[in-house]
């Protein structure tokens, strides 16, 4: 893939966010390609940033191995959280902010210090943790159909 598709890809998703809707780009994407996934995420994590909004933390999915056989991966993914996509407890939302609406149940969790590999073992990650409470994820899609 040519910098310049990754670049339009990349762009084209962040416009998703202020339009609503993006045509699939997953056919354009070299297939199964995780690294270049996480690129067009960070490519898109800096602009917004700059314009302002703040990193809250990471969301981790696909740890099912029955859903990550269903979409035909084999590791769990993460993406970027912002404190603009937070809703406190008791707080409330406009539907229409989302597109394509889903609620999933989730554990969050709060995570003292930073864990880096390439050592790291079940209890380094237990220790790490501050805090855990049960948590609902709205779940969107700005892709068309």
């Amino acid at each position: 893939m040519t910098e310049e598709a990754v670049q339009r890809a990349a762009l084209e998703l962040r416009q998703a966010f202020l339009t609503g809707a993006i045509a699939p780009i997953a056919d354009r994407l070299v297939p199964n390609d995780a690294a270049l996934g996480y690129r067009i995420q960070e490519i898109n994590t800096a602009p917004w940033i700059a314009g302002g909004r703040k990193l809250a933390g990471r969301k981790i999915g696909l740890t099912s191995t029955a859903v990550q056989t269903q979409l035909g991966v084999d590791e769990p993914d993460f993406g970027m959280l912002f404190t603009d996509m937070q809703i406190a407890p008791g707080g409330s939302f406009a539907a229409k902010s989302v597109s394509q609406p889903r609620a999933e149940g989730e554990l969050a969790f709060c995570i003292a210090r930073d864990l880096s590999a390439p050592f790291l073992d079940e209890a380094a990650v237990v220790g790490a943790i501050e805090w855990m409470a049960p948590a609902i994820e709205v779940v969107g899609s700005r892709v068309r159909d």
